[in-house]
Order: C-alpha cells, then sequence, then structure tokens
C-alpha cells in the first residue's frame, strides 16, 4: 500500500497523564470534561490500563464523538471488575480495539466480538498489519527520526486509516501532527 493511500491520525498516549494535565488542559476544567475537551482537537488516544476504569467507560461514551478511536490496555483489575464486556461494548466504533497487559487473558472480551490485539507496534517491518502504532518520542523530539517514523508506519501494510498513539508531551503530539500533516499522512 502506497503511503499516499493512508491516513495517519496523530493522538496521545495516556491523555490523562501527568504531563498532559498540567500542559495541555485549562487550569479550571473539571477532570470530568478532559475527554470532551481533548476529543475536540484529536481524534484518536491510547491509554494503559492504570488510567481507566469501567465507571469512566460510560462518560467517555457520551463524551467521545462516533468517528474517535479509543484504544486501551486492559489489566487484571479490569477484567475481574463486572460490567467490563458491557461497559466496553457500549463504546461501540469509538472503541479501536484493546490489548491485554501483563498476566491478563482476554479471551471474554474476545469472545464477546471485541477487537483484542497484540499491543501497539513501535517498528514496523515488512509483513505486519500496522493499524495502531506507538511512539515514544524521549524528552526531545528529533523531527528526523519523527518523519522516519511517520513514513514506516505509513508505508507498512494494514488498513487505509491507522492510529499513532505518542508518548510524549502535548507539544510534542502538536509538532507531530504538523509533521504529518506537511507529509500528506
Amino acid at each position: 500500500m502506497k503511503s499516499d493511500d493512508v491516513r495517519v491520525d496523530v493522538g496521545a498516549w495516556d491523555w490523562r497523564s501527568p504531563v498532559w494535565c498540567r500542559e495541555y488542559y485549562p487550569e479550571e476544567l473539571p477532570e470530568e470534561w478532559r475527554a470532551a475537551y481533548y476529543a475536540n482537537e484529536y481524534r484518536c488516544a491510547g491509554l494503559p490500563a492504570d488510567a481507566w476504569s469501567v465507571e469512566q467507560l460510560e462518560a467517555w461514551r457520551e463524551d467521545l464523538p462516533e468517528d474517535f478511536s479509543l484504544w486501551l490496555e486492559t489489566g487484571p483489575a479490569q477484567l475481574a471488575e463486572s460490567g467490563i464486556v458491557p461497559a466496553l461494548a457500549a463504546l461501540g466504533a469509538r472503541l479501536a480495539g484493546v490489548w491485554p497487559g501483563p498476566a491478563t487473558d482476554p479471551a471474554m472480551l474476545r469472545d464477546a466480538g471485541i477487537r483484542v490485539i497484540a499491543q501497539p507496534r513501535e517498528a514496523w517491518q515488512t509483513g505486519d498489519e500496522a493499524a495502531v502504532g506507538l511512539y515514544r518520542p524521549g524528552a526531545e523530539l528529533d523531527l528526523r527520526a519523527a518523519r522516519e517514523t511517520l513514513e514506516g508506519f505509513a508505508s507498512a501494510p494494514g488498513p487505509r486509516s491507522r492510529q499513532l498513539l505518542v508518548a510524549g508531551s502535548p507539544a510534542q503530539l502538536a509538532r507531530l501532527r504538523e509533521l504529518g500533516e506537511l507529509l500528506g499522512l
């Protein structure tokens, strides 16, 4: 697949992390409004298992637009909660997929028709199906490395629409999104 046929949405890996809370959200914004605030600017996000709960999923269903892609890591604590499967299923198309954290068996999610992946890839090779990736830019964003990452992700085999989750600051995410737009992704 040629990269000009691919759309890459760039989003945060953990919109709830301390750096995001400190640098992105207005100080007076209530915590329960952060998902909607984030979704006004970005079309995708991923959250580690320790950053979400079943109770939050219901609110996010209302706060996130239908075309938003949410990727969730699951842990043993979430899978033990009653109501996990209905809460995830209620997200509908907003739930792009889940991946199991350590010591987690996602069989009940798979059995319920919820998309389960091994984990987001951090490197892409020929033959890899790249629907979601994880990029860790480090403290300083190296634009050359970021460009190589974006181009490699876009040229890997996989669906036309992909999400690259960035484990970095809001400023890094904004620069990566701009770079992706300049590259036509």
